[in-house]
């Protein structure tokens, strides 16, 4: 009796600490949903910035694309770092012809909503693939060009 509770006293914190740990990672873990389930995003206008911030690119306007960024990201977006990652594609991209289809999703992570979206665009000279995310305030919070 005095051994069962001795492990009793033992394994209950344990537990208490492991469903601790448990909840605590299930929500760093991102949950992805549909844009069309969003109550934060609307398709169409997360649709509208990603095309009004490519164009920003486009003209390498960094302080428009600064001041539409969270502060986090303000670095990584000046002209020499965005004529840096083009070139990383092509060093002539040519003028943008058209938009492809934008395929965006609603990611959750630690309470935090954002929207994700990715649309290729089509230049003169080359393709470029954006993925492009947005905080609840439609803040630019992440860009990647492939």
């Amino acid at each position: 009796k005095y051994i069962r509770n001795k492990i009793i006293k033992i394994a209950i914190p344990i537990a208490a600490v492991l469903i601790a740990l448990v909840i605590v990672l299930y929500q760093m873990i991102p949950k992805t949903s549909s844009m069309e389930d969003s109550r934060i995003f609307h398709k169409e206008t997360v649709e509208a910035k990603m095309k009004e911030t490519i164009e920003l690119i486009n003209k390498m306007d960094s302080d428009a694309l600064c001041a539409d960024a969270i502060p986090q990201l303000q670095p990584y977006l000046s002209k020499e770092s965005i004529t840096k990652v083009k070139k990383q594609l092509s060093d002539d991209w040519g003028k943008c012809t058209s938009f492809g289809t934008a395929y965006m999703t609603e990611l959750t992570q630690m309470g935090k909503h954002f929207a994700v979206g990715e649309i290729t665009v089509t230049y003169e000279n080359t393709n470029a693939t954006y993925r492009l995310t947005y905080d609840a305030d439609m803040k630019l919070a992440g860009l990647y060009i492939r």
